[in-house]
């Protein structure tokens, strides 16, 4: 599902609670998270649930590659969002877009909690971080 499509959906709920029910239903669509990549320094740091992220450029032009996951339904669901925006990305392309105007447009922002507000802006931040070496390097 595209983040246009989510969007639209979002834009139909009328409840905090159909929206959330939205975010369980993007958990299911992360793909599988290797169980070799949940390692401790996969985690990401400010998230209270267990978040797991392991991201790398790939190809000539490089592309983000993302794998996340979690070990709490919402907080996986946030996952899908970022999934979505970010996966097959360039480096400026990261940096450039706007995830929390993203959050604002689903109608997002108002029914996460503060604690998951950081966690999300962790991973975001994370993910951002590896855009910036990236294009340092390249």
């Amino acid at each position: 599902m595209t983040l246009d499509e989510i969007a639209t959906l979002m834009n139909l709920m009328g409840t905090s609670t159909e929206r959330l029910q939205i975010l369980l239903d993007l958990s299911s669509q992360l793909p599988p998270y290797p169980d070799s990549a949940r390692r401790e320094e996969n985690l990401v740091r400010g998230c209270m649930s267990r978040v797991w992220l392991d991201a790398e450029f790939d190809g000539a032009p490089p592309r983000l590659q993302l794998a996340i996951d979690s070990d709490a339904l919402i907080v996986q669901g946030l996952a899908a969002l970022v999934h979505t925006a970010y996966s097959g990305k360039s480096p400026d392309e990261v940096l450039d877009y706007d995830f929390h105007g993203t959050m604002d447009q689903l109608g997002l922002t108002a029914h996460v909690s503060p604690q998951r507000k950081n966690g999300l802006a962790a991973l975001v931040e994370r993910v951002r971080g590896l855009a910036r070496k990236q294009r340092a390097i390249s």
